[in-house]
């Protein structure tokens, strides 16, 4: 099973889900798909085994940590990273 990101096209919401599983979202619900997938890198847990105002309280913590612009590509990123995962990817492949 894997947690999948649900977005609605309209407003840009996002969900969590369970894929493959039954057909119901869990947890918060997310500003945009790119929110929920920051979200999901910056938690140390499984949401699957989190209590609904645990998940709560976790985006609430993720929401209110420091962040800066990545200098690679200037996506928001934790203020310690010192570039996002992307860049990382990028410059690991040309540093080789």
């Amino acid at each position: 099973m894997s947690i999948q990101i649900l977005e609605e096209k309209d407003c840009g919401r996002a969900v969590l889900i369970c894929t493959p599983g039954p057909d119901f979202a869990f947890g918060p619900v997310f500003r945009s798909a790119d929110e929920a997938a920051a979200f999901l890198e910056w938690l140390p847990l499984d949401p699957r085994d989190c209590s609904e105002d645990t998940l709560a309280r976790k985006l609430d913590q993720f929401r209110e940590r420091p962040t800066r612009p990545c200098p690679g590509c200037g996506d928001e990123i934790d203020a310690d990273a010192e570039r996002c995962e992307m860049c990382d990817r990028i410059g690991a492949e040309n540093d080789t």
